[in-house]
């Protein structure tokens, strides 16, 4: 990949998508093997798990907007999200987008039709997570543990061409910031309505120490921790609640990303800085 498209991976996408590209590319996951193997699966499937929880927010923010039938996945979201695999985000994408498509003018991230569709197939992009959910559907522990380097090799090489090919279509994810607050001050004038103002941290790029930043424009008061994503075009932006959450008080402060909706009140989560373990670090190529 171009030494641009890396830096603006790094220094600018999302901080879930961000982190894990940046570890896939140290030392650790230089070479074909099981470690970088691991590694590209996991920033894949980061980044469609951030796509469709953007998506899944646009359908909540449209449906508040104008009532109207749901995604055709409503009725089984909260089904598929109970043990979600790399195949459900994908699914959600294209179903949540596809109703989506009817509305753009509602939507915070109107630069995801183009990504996923064109004119009435699917762009490369698309066809690039297919791909990716296909390689990995095509893998079992007992097949990796009879890996060679070779297999290793031709592997890491499909996957990081599919990876390159969805990267470098969301390049308009640097026009959006993640933020998340990390306090509110009230302040409230005699006759008047009380004036939130919102102090927030910036989750772009793969730095775990996120700049500070203050906006009052919010049209309401957000719950502390509460995650948005916002155009920094027209300042519209999108509450990632539940599906993202800054934990400060973990013992290891993070971003952490839903990974299963046991029900609208209860997820089960895992910090971005982790990503996903798809199988065993130990499992490596024979010689």
């Amino acid at each position: 990949m171009e030494q641009r498209y890396i830096r603006q991976i790094i220094g600018s996408f999302p901080y879930p998508i961000s982190v894990n590209y940046k570890r896939l590319r140290s030392r650790d996951c230089s070479t074909p093997g099981a470690e970088r193997l691991r590694h590209l699966l996991a920033t894949a499937e980061s980044t469609a798990r951030f796509l469709a929880f953007v998506v899944l927010a646009e359908c909540r923010e449209s449906l508040e907007k104008k009532p109207a039938p749901p995604p055709r996945f409503d009725r089984e979201l909260a089904k598929i999200l109970k043990s979600p695999v790399f195949g459900v985000w994908i699914n959600v994408i294209r179903t949540g987008l596809k109703w989506l498509k009817d509305n753009p003018e509602d939507m915070v991230c109107v630069e995801l039709l183009d990504f996923y569709f064109a004119t009435k197939k699917q762009t490369a992009a698309a066809s690039a997570l297919d791909e990716m959910v296909r390689l990995r559907n095509d893998l079992s522990h007992d097949k990796i543990k009879a890996f060679t380097a070779k297999d290793y090799q031709q592997l890491c090489e499909n996957l990081e061409t599919a990876l390159e090919t969805l990267l470098k279509a969301l390049a308009f994810l640097s026009d959006y910031e993640l933020r998340f607050v990390d306090r509110i001050e009230v302040s409230r004038r005699r006759r008047q309505l009380p004036h939130f103002t919102h102090h927030f941290e910036l989750a772009c790029g793969s730095d775990d120490v996120f700049e500070a930043d203050t906006l009052t424009g919010v049209r309401d008061c957000l719950e502390s921790e509460v995650m948005i994503f916002k155009n920094l075009d027209n300042q519209k932006y999108l509450n990632l609640d539940p599906f993202y959450v800054y934990e400060k008080n973990a013992q290891a402060p993070d971003i952490f990303s839903t990974t299963a909706l046991k029900s609208w009140e209860f997820t089960n989560t895992a910090p971005a800085k982790r990503g996903r373990v798809l199988f065993p670090a130990s499992v490596s190529a024979k010689a």
